[in-house]
């Protein structure tokens, strides 16, 4: 183009109406005559035309800082995300390290402490203390991170022979607090077993003590329809509190299995703090069987040591120890048994003095066996439990599959 036709032009180039073909010939021009920039310029200033002045050195410095900005931009992006990247790693492996440190920590705390140890003695022993027939077993005591301590167990009952499995306990440690929940295998526990103290039944009127025999009547009857290759478990009240050696010669001649024992702490001849005179879960105290023999190993001595029917010395000294173990833990009991009024001291210091007395038993066999129970005088009140298929028979060998 030469500079007339390039100056014919300028109006629409400068308002942008040329086309691509157009103005691409018109800068080619513009770039090589000082005559035709300097018009350009002159009527973009004077008009406010949308186009930067044509200066080769202008064009080639705003390319180059609009290069260089986005050249910028890119670099910080990829800036931002190497930042991020290496400060999410570096964050993965500051908590990976304190993870350990911590776990190592929580280890040596509950190791140096014995707080895990008691924390499970404590829910082993509160557990078969205040629920007749149920135990708690199998305990498998973690630390984890943290400070925090985990507690698996199976809670169980005998029943004839066999040990049933009633549901899961777990526990978590923090510190020296202890929360523990119980998972029932059906969703809950119902407790069929209940106990009267002698003392209260003797302070009822004549009407009131006719009826708890009617009840215990119902008893028999039910085990009288019940037919044979059945066993169950049965909670007996005597018509008096007894040291423990005296009640094994009531059930000799019977083919029967005792698996805990109701004693008395000194305030159940009131009845329940609810006005009734049943004492069952909410309120009763006692041990089984196994936590006697528990001991007797964990002492070093073997579980052989003692016998079935016998060593009543032994099984109160156990619930002695029971009691105070769980009053030198008292906070640690009132989190796990927070439902409960505990009066531990008041317990244990009754017990002391009068020792563990026993007001009554569960015990476990054939169910015609047990049925034959009502011969006994000394039984003022029965309540039958679960029952099930027999199971009368020790087993040579068995196993239990967990996975």
């Amino acid at each position: 183009m030469e500079c007339k036709d390039v100056r014919r032009k300028l109006e629409d180039y400068i308002d942008e109406k040329c086309s691509v073909e157009e103005e691409e010939v018109i800068e080619k021009h513009l770039e090589g005559c000082t005559d035709c920039q300097r018009i350009v310029d002159e009527q973009l200033q004077t008009e406010g035309g949308s186009k930067v002045p044509f200066h080769k050195e202008a064009l080639d410095e705003a390319w180059r800082k609009e290069v260089d900005g986005l050249k910028q931009e890119r670099w910080m992006k990829k800036a931002k995300w190497k930042h991020r990247i290496t400060t999410a790693v570096n964050m993965f492996f500051l908590f990976l390290v304190i993870c350990i440190v911590s776990a190592l920590l929580t280890s040596g705390y509950y190791l140096i402490t014995g707080k895990g140890k008691e924390a499970g003695q404590v829910v082993q022993t509160a557990t078969q203390m205040t629920m007749p027939n149920v135990y708690a077993s199998r305990a498998n005591i973690n630390s984890n991170i943290f400070f925090t301590l985990d507690i698996e167990m199976n809670l169980q009952r005998t029943l004839g022979k066999e040990e049933q499995k009633l549901g899961d306990l777990n526990g978590r440690m923090l510190f020296n607090l202890l929360n523990v929940e119980r998972d029932w295998t059906d969703g809950q526990y119902d407790v069929k077993l209940y106990f009267m103290h002698p003392e209260f039944v003797a302070a009822q009127s004549q009407m009131e003590q006719e009826f708890y025999g009617e009840t215990t009547n119902d008893t028999w009857t039910t085990l009288d329809m019940l037919p044979e290759g059945t066993v169950a478990e049965l909670a007996i009240s005597f018509d008096d509190s007894y040291e423990i050696d005296d009640i094994y010669p009531f059930f000799e001649g019977y083919d029967l299995d005792i698996v805990w024992y109701a004693v008395d702490t000194g305030t159940e001849h009131r009845g329940t703090r609810h006005g009734s005179p049943y004492i069952s879960a909410n309120e009763i105290w006692g041990f089984h069987e196994w936590s006697v023999f528990d001991l007797q190993m964990g002492s070093g001595s073997g579980s052989l040591s003692i016998q079935t029917r016998g060593d009543g010395e032994k099984r109160a000294e156990v619930f002695k120890d029971g009691i105070e173990l769980l009053l030198d833990n008292e906070r640690m009991t009132r989190r796990y048994l927070r439902h409960r009024e505990l009066n531990l001291q008041e317990r244990f210091d009754y017990v002391s003095e009068h020792g563990a007395k026993t007001y009554g038993v569960v015990v476990t066999g054939p169910t015609k066996e047990l049925l034959r129970l009502r011969e006994l005088d000394e039984i003022i009140y029965g309540t039958l439990g679960e029952v099930d298929l027999w199971n009368w028979y020790n087993r040579p060998a068995r196993g239990r599959i967990y996975n």
